[in-house]
């Protein structure tokens, strides 16, 4: 039966995807071929692959060509008929008469072929007894070779699978995807397709198992899961494993109903309970969407991964593909390669905000702010690219020469006789290394100025308790005489137990909580309490986001000493800041 031009695109793909360039010459397949010339007593055997105009051969033995033209090929007529062909006397054959192979060495008479058919069921070649002289093969002997190419389909895929495997679940692994994805575009490259990933495990509730019962039982649950999607998914489609709790498949041929009925069906079978040494456990089923044909083919996976991460962040079960958020993720990671660019060709630069006396209204210090001027993205807010850089390794460098720079304004300011105390925020990232009071005085050192002048901003949560480097740094800062003021207090995580145990100076009350709170019963029983709070402990206060003089004047009536805002100044340069020298 001549296969349809559909099925042959897709039996070269499966060829493709199989990669078997890199089995060619094996000694597991030339043995194959050593024991074929034994059993039938020929002088040649061969493991013929049929490709789009080539046939090449994976394993040969006593044949002296490495691969023939298509056209001239004996075995092209074994793939189609996808049956054992044996032709008793090429030279009497009309179709292989003229062959050069047959007129010419190695003068080939008898040729008997049987297909290698895949588990997929598409011919990919065959495996092929040849002699000089004409012959015929018993009935048995057919047989025989039926089964010997059934054993060398099988080895094929043994071989071909090694590296490709993954060894926790058995299914194709990443590799595989990707040959599997390019043989697609170039089997189907005008079809649309649509590509899932999806993660089953929280990485977090994966550690603790981890730690707890060792790494078997977390093996078992991707294991366990993997097994139930992939029989889920027989009929469907491959399932591939390319993470470590991740998996993905694709659909193609599908209406968005159908396709929305598979989603829900992989949910459903995803979210089931786990035994797992002798505890149940929830996997969990987060995964991404996205269409991709030939022209976007080679970003499908990471689209995809974009979009899982989406739908684990929101808690989704399945989200698509969305621009958007891949622009913003692209920006981030293009704002985090250029900041050394940024901060060699002084493109950081800082801006100063006053702090006021609330009784007098006078100016009492300063906090610096950093800024960015992109030398092609124009100004990049720190909102923006203070999160991205705290995710690298690049912190301790940008507040370095934010402490660096600020320390020399100071030093600037106080030789012009202005008595003011320098704000500055620090990041978790900062600590970990765990040098940040080195750092400090270093800086101290170099400028001469006196660490009382100096405070240091961190913001509250679990981060301050999480461990016992961060006490011990911000203690020995204290120690060198620098104020540590706790930001942003009240906005979201609040464990009043760290500030009885670390060697807090200052409460600075987010904007959140002071903007409108005369007004609002709730605001305002908060910003009274966290005030009363703060002087009982003998802390300073400070408000931030003050923009109303309602506020201004409710703040002081509590007794906040110190207020930021827009309504008394917004941040500054520098030479606005000596403006102000007068009313300081």
């Amino acid at each position: 039966m001549v296969q349809s031009l559909k099925t042959e695109d897709e039996r070269l793909a499966l060829i493709r995807s199989l990669d078997l360039a890199k089995i060619v010459d094996l000694p597991e397949l030339q043995r194959l071929t050593r024991l074929v010339c034994q059993i039938f007593d020929v002088p040649m055997s061969l493991i013929s692959i049929v490709g789009e105009e080539q046939q090449f051969f994976i394993a040969r033995q006593g044949f002296p060509l490495s691969s023939l033209a298509r056209a001239s090929s004996v075995c092209d007529i074994t793939i189609t008929r996808r049956e054992l062909v044996e032709i008793e006397d090429l030279r009497q054959d009309p179709r292989f008469a003229d062959n050069d192979l047959v007129l010419q060495a190695p003068h080939l008479r008898f040729y008997a072929g049987a297909p290698l058919i895949t588990a997929s069921g598409y011919a990919i070649g065959a495996l092929c007894l040849l002699d000089h002289s004409p012959r015929r093969l018993s009935d048995q002997q057919r047989q025989q070779l039926e089964t010997l190419a059934t054993l060398t389909v099988d080895q094929i895929s043994l071989l071909s699978s090694v590296g490709r495997r993954e060894p926790v679940t058995g299914l194709p692994n990443r590799q595989q995807f990707t040959l599997d994805l390019g043989a697609l575009i170039e089997a189907r490259p005008y079809d649309r397709h649509t590509l899932m990933v999806l993660d089953v495990f929280d990485v977090h509730a994966a550690h603790l198992l981890g730690q707890a019962r060792g790494m078997a039982p977390v093996e078992s649950l991707i294991r366990q899961v993997g097994e139930r999607l992939s029989r889920l998914l027989t009929d469907i489609a491959p399932l591939y494993h390319v993470g470590v709790s991740r998996f993905a498949f694709m659909l193609s041929d599908l209406s968005s109903d159908e396709r929305e009925a598979i989603l829900e069906r992989v949910r459903l079978a995803a979210t089931r309970p786990v035994l797992v040494d002798g505890l149940q456990m929830l996997p969990m089923c987060h995964g991404g969407v996205t269409a991709f044909d030939a022209s976007n083919a080679g970003d499908a996976l990471r689209r995809a991964i974009v979009a899982m991460h989406q739908a684990l962040d929101q808690r989704q079960p399945w989200l698509r593909y969305e621009p958007t958020r891949d622009l913003q993720l692209r920006r981030d990671y293009r704002l985090a390669a250029d900041l050394p660019t940024a901060i060699a060709n002084d493109q950081l630069y800082l801006m100063f905000q006053p702090r006021v006396d609330l009784a007098t209204r006078r100016m009492v210090g300063v906090e610096a702010l950093l800024r960015w001027r992109h030398e092609e993205l124009g100004e990049v807010s720190p909102a923006e690219f203070v999160p991205v850089v705290e995710r690298t390794a690049l912190m301790p460098q940008v507040t370095d020469w934010v402490i660096r720079q600020a320390l020399s304004q100071m030093r600037t300011w106080i030789a012009r006789g202005m008595d003011l105390r320098l704000s500055l925020n620090v990041s978790p990232a900062d600590f970990r290394v765990g040098d940040l009071p080195q750092r400090l005085s270093s800086q101290l050192k170099r400028t001469g100025l006196d660490p009382a002048l100096l405070e240091i901003e961190i913001t509250e949560g679990e981060w301050l308790e999480r461990t016992p480097e961060v006490s011990r740094q911000l203690s020995e800062i204290s120690a060198m005489g620098v104020h540590i003021a706790v930001d942003d207090f009240g906005a979201g995580y609040s464990n009043f137990a760290y500030l009885t145990t670390l060697p807090i100076n200052t409460i600075k009350i987010d904007r959140s909580l002071v903007q409108g709170f005369p007004g609002v019963l709730q605001k305002g029983a908060m910003v009274r309490s966290i005030i009363t709070l703060a002087h009982d402990l003998g802390f300073h206060t400070v408000a931030e986001g003050v923009e109303t003089e309602e506020e201004a004047v409710a703040l002081k009536t509590l007794r906040c000493r110190e207020a930021q805002g827009f309504i008394f100044h917004r941040p500054m340069l520098p030479r606005d800041i000596d403006r102000l020298r007068d009313v300081a």
